[in-house]
């Protein structure tokens, strides 16, 4: 995992799990592999992993992919995660 200097971004670039009018923050973690791509993931949500060139890439990817793994939970009568 990245330095606590990336912590501080991790609370900006938090995604939300919403079931009726709760509303849950979920933690993206985001890694820099040794051929210096940046992974993020969801540890919520297992599986939700993307591959950047940067943190941002990485974090707009996963939110991407993390918001399409909620919304086939809820299509799907499937309990979200409350974090």
């Amino acid at each position: 995992m990245l330095t606590t200097e990336i912590s501080a971004v991790f609370e900006c670039n938090t995604i939300y799990s919403s079931s009726m009018q709760d509303t849950h923050p979920l933690q993206i973690e985001v890694e820099r592999e040794e051929d210096g791509r940046m992974l993020a993931s969801v540890p919520e949500l297992p599986g939700v992993m993307a591959y950047g060139a940067t943190q941002e890439e990485a974090i707009r990817k996963a939110k991407t992919i993390a918001l399409q793994v909620l919304a086939d939970m809820i299509e799907n009568g499937e309990p979200v995660p409350n974090c």
